[in-house]
């Protein structure tokens, strides 16, 4: 269910490409990297990777966001992508 409101959503809200930065900084502070990332990159691996809960997450939160402002999905699209990146490559 959310995996079909989640397609529906970025397909109809027609989001622009961004290329997203994420300055990392690694967790004894003396050292970070910056990882670049396409917006579309980052939507294709929550309808495509990401496991039915943490879709039903994003889901629930994009529609709070939705409801009090919509712009804001950009951020959380950028969040998603920090979160990625913290996972993925430390």
């Amino acid at each position: 269910m959310s995996s079909q409101y989640l397609r529906t959503y970025f397909n109809e809200r027609n989001l622009p490409e961004r290329i997203i930065t994420v300055n990392f900084v690694y967790d004894f502070g003396d050292r970070s990297a910056i990882h670049m990332i396409e917006s579309s990159a980052v939507i294709d691996m929550v309808l495509n990777v990401a496991p039915a809960k943490e879709q039903e997450n994003i889901a629930n939160m994009i529609r709070k966001i939705e409801f009090s402002n919509p712009n804001a999905i950009h951020g959380f699209i950028d969040h998603l992508a920090y979160c990625y990146v913290d996972m993925n490559f430390y």
